[in-house]
């Protein structure tokens, strides 16, 4: 039987401190599990050295005329997805786009150099070349309003909070690994899984120290963390428990009152209106497999 990280039961019974108690024990137990079986798959700590190496080795940048990602890459020889590549070394490129705040300042501080690759991969290309698959005739998306609002309001709160730092991380990870699956490069695809797994792990462990003793304590913070796990198994292709995390987000919104009480300036509350609008068409679709978005 697979426990899913939140417990769904009648909203009066979920508010009892045993059901919370019981909530924050699946939390815990998926996390462990996930790291346990993630450490079995590795074959003697291949994966690991391959992510290890990278943070002392040069980034292989591929950029092609349509603006696909670019992809770090653990071997000189990862096939080339197009014929323009740039060699560059990770330190190279710094932050820019960090915001001023001791808060964000001192989480990114605290990051390996190829996390700092991932991350910065996730403000500068995955969220500016994100577009949809689909056409939403409920909430049409305003796909600049998107990449504004993602680039300013999401960004900058995601960086307040190390939990969020780590649902970036990880979104990041999985775009690698979809990328490198595509490009027919399983080796490099493993070990960005594996990369993704363990900021799963950590995000989980956020996910369950930000669960309110009380009902009425449900925050942004523990919403969007709810939001990344959905996020992620949506990217990995597991929509239906893509679905299960986006249920219990609506629910924890709920509790915090409704979706009018979602702070960023509205664009949170969107963006999960959006994401659901994604997610139904994803389910719909009979030829959906796995999202490169």
């Amino acid at each position: 039987m697979k426990l899913k990280f939140f417990l769904y039961s009648d909203p009066a019974e979920a508010k009892t401190a045993d059901n919370k108690r019981l909530v924050r024990v699946h939390v815990a137990r998926n996390s462990h599990a996930k790291t346990r079986s993630a450490r079995t798959r590795a074959s003697r700590g291949e994966q690991a050295d391959c992510l290890r190496s990278r943070s002392h080795e040069p980034i292989r940048q591929v950029v092609s005329r349509t603006s696909s990602p670019s992809l770090p890459s653990t071997t000189p020889t990862s096939p080339d997805l197009s014929s323009d590549l740039e060699l560059e070394n990770p330190h190279s490129r710094p932050l820019n786009w960090l915001p001023s705040g001791a808060q964000a300042q001192f989480l990114v501080q605290g990051l390996s150099s190829l996390e700092q690759s991932l991350l910065d991969h996730y403000v500068t290309v995955q969220i500016p070349t994100w577009q949809s698959r689909y056409e939403y005739p409920n909430n049409p998306m305003d796909l600049p309003r998107f990449r504004h609002g993602m680039r300013t309001h999401w960004v900058n709160f995601c960086l307040t909070d190390a939990g969020l730092l780590q649902g970036m991380l990880l979104a990041s990870s999985q775009h690698f690994a979809n990328l490198y699956h595509e490009a027919g490069n399983p080796k490099e695809a493993k070990a960005y899984e594996q990369q993704a797994l363990h900021h799963r792990g950590q995000l989980l462990r956020a996910m369950s120290d930000s669960m309110p003793r009380d009902t009425r304590d449900v925050t942004d913070y523990t919403v969007a963390k709810g939001m990344f796990l959905a996020y992620n198994e949506y990217l990995s292709g597991n929509l239906t428990d893509a679905m299960h995390h986006l249920t219990a987000c609506d629910y924890m919104i709920e509790l915090k009152g409704g979706y009018g009480t979602l702070g960023l300036d509205g664009f949170l509350a969107q963006l999960i209106i959006w994401f659901r609008e994604e997610l139904y068409a994803a389910m719909n679709d009979k030829s959906y497999r796995r999202n490169r978005a």
